[in-house]
Order: structure tokens, then C-alpha cells, then sequence
């Protein structure tokens, strides 16, 4: 595999920051916990969807989208996302035993008994869109911008993860932690050659999996 040219000006080094700061910036503004769960994903969802579309249009006017990783969906994604989801939920699940263990177990969502059709079609759309989103932002663009201006792979490995540790600050230092392992196992596959549409899906079907226990509909 070719190395990446070091062929990033200050110009555009610039752009790739300003870029970073406004879309990470907003998520540490204190937000109140949501009044209705169909409300709150149903905001989240439009939020992330226009996020990933500006993100979308920023990634094509900065290079070829298949340098990022994005490409047309294969059969093998679809394996690559299930393989994927497995280690997420298993480091998912070792995270919530060791806090528990050490008694700061993670905060439980709250969302009453609304476990209908609606609600549940809302978790599966708030999860695509949130999975693209943070996929494209700090894989896709992170790293691949990273690794364009000269940073080499476990730099961009561990930056991307900082980054995405650093977007979930606001659900406190375990939050951030078990963000910061599952950042990671993200961050690796993709330097891997993990496809976008694989990490997407492998993300998405995880946090679907949490909403879904948190609302109750897995019980």
C-alpha cells in the first residue's frame, strides 16, 4: 500500500481545523436531559443527518470520496459490520463490568414505558444517522486528513480516538472512557481498510442495541 504524500498546505490544514472545531465544539454546550424520547431522537436525528451531509459535502470538495473510504455498499460490508459489532458490544460489555465493579456503573436512560412502533423506528434512524455521522467526522475525515498531511497511522489512530472521547465528555469520565476503547477498535479497522458503510452499520447497531435496552425494549 502506497504511503499518503505529505501534500497539505497551511490553507488547508486551517480548513481542517475550523472544520473540526465547529462540529466538536457544540457537544460541550450543557443540554438538559429530554423531555419526550420521541422528541429527543427525533431532533438527534435530524441534527446528525445534516451534520453528516455538511460533513458529506466538506469530505468531497477536500478529495475523491474513495480515499475516504466511501464507496458504493458491498456483501462485505455486511460481514465486516457484524464482525465489528460483536467487539464492540464486547468491550461495551467489559466496560459496563468494570464499572459496576468499581461502583461509577454508567447512568441508565430514562424514557418511561414509551416502547411503541414510533419510538422504536425513531432509535433505529437516530442510530444510522448518529453512526454516519460520527463515522465520516472522525474516521473518514480525521484520519484521512491526518494521514494527508504527513501523520502516520497510530498518530491518526490515537488523535481520532482522543477526538471522539473528547465529543462524549458530557456523559462524565466513564462515558468517556468506554468511548475512548470503542474509539479505538473504530479507529483501527478503519486504518485497516474497513469500508465507511461497515463502520457506520457496526456503530449504528451498537448504539440501537443500548437505546433499545435503555427504553425497554429488550426486556
Amino acid at each position: 500500500m502506497m504511503e499518503p504524500k505529505n501534500n497539505g498546505s497551511p490553507r488547508n490544514a486551517l480548513v481542517a481545523l475550523a472544520v473540526a472545531l465547529a462540529y466538536i465544539a457544540p457537544q460541550f454546550a450543557p443540554g438538559s436531559p429530554p423531555a419526550e424520547a420521541r422528541a429527543w431522537l427525533g431532533s438527534g436525528a435530524l441534527q446528525s443527518l445534516s451534520q453528516a451531509l455538511f460533513l458529506l459535502i466538506i469530505i468531497g470538495l477536500t478529495g475523491p470520496l474513495p480515499e475516504f473510504g466511501l464507496r458504493r455498499p458491498r456483501p462485505s460490508d455486511i460481514m465486516h459490520a457484524l464482525l465489528l459489532l460483536g467487539a464492540l458490544l464486547s468491550l461495551g460489555m467489559a466496560m459496563r463490568w468494570l464499572w459496576q465493579e468499581s461502583g461509577s456503573g454508567l447512568k441508565a436512560l430514562s424514557s418511561g414505558q414509551d416502547s411503541g412502533l414510533v419510538t422504536a423506528l425513531l432509535i433505529a434512524g437516530f442510530s444510522v444517522a448518529v453512526g454516519y455521522r460520527e463515522e465520516l467526522f472522525y474516521r473518514a475525515y480525521i484520519m484521512h486528513s491526518l494521514r494527508a498531511h504527513g501523520a502516520s497511522p497510530l498518530a491518526s489512530i490515537l488523535l481520532s480516538t482522543a477526538l471522539f472521547a473528547a465529543g462524549h465528555a458530557y456523559q462524565g469520565a466513564s462515558g468517556m472512557a468506554s468511548s475512548a476503547l470503542l474509539g479505538l477498535a473504530l479507529a483501527f479497522a478503519y486504518s485497516k481498510g474497513v469500508r465507511l458503510h461497515a463502520l457506520a452499520w457496526a456503530h449504528a447497531g451498537y448504539n440501537a442495541l443500548i437505546l433499545y435496552g435503555a427504553m425497554g425494549f429488550l426486556s
